[in-house]
């Protein structure tokens, strides 16, 4: 309880604190985390031979704070590869934009002998 004199609770007793002395907590008000949107522009650009070809890609209604693998929105065919490494981008509030590089590749026809024919290069 306490040492007599003081009034100071000694260490380790236990003391009862009456139910109307007993400070109330008031409660804090719950707030909602809000996340800012943020847009993201991906730009796709194909190089080839003659030049290249552009095409944007905008996806909306994202959250500034996320992350955005690059490599789910790639446009790879068999003629179309990746010319460098894609990564990911962590969005910020309000635009982003991103580069995807890409390169034309060609494959020789596949030839026989009987489409040739004999004699021919």
């Amino acid at each position: 309880m306490t040492d007599g004199t003081t009034g100071e609770v000694v260490e380790g007793e236990v003391v009862v604190i009456p139910e109307e002395e007993v400070p109330l907590v008031e409660e804090l008000p719950i707030v909602e985390e809000v996340q800012e949107e943020a847009t993201l522009t991906i730009v796709h650009k194909l190089q080839f031979d003659v030049g290249e070809a552009v095409q944007e890609q905008v996806i909306v209604g994202l959250k500034a704070g996320e992350t955005i693998n690059l490599a789910d929105y790639t446009c790879i065919t068999d003629e179309v590869v990746l010319s460098g490494e894609v990564g990911s981008v962590v969005l910020v509030a309000g635009e982003n934009t991103a580069e995807i590089q890409y390169e034309l590749i060609y494959k020789a026809a596949n030839l026989d002998e009987e489409t040739l024919g004999e004699g021919d290069c």
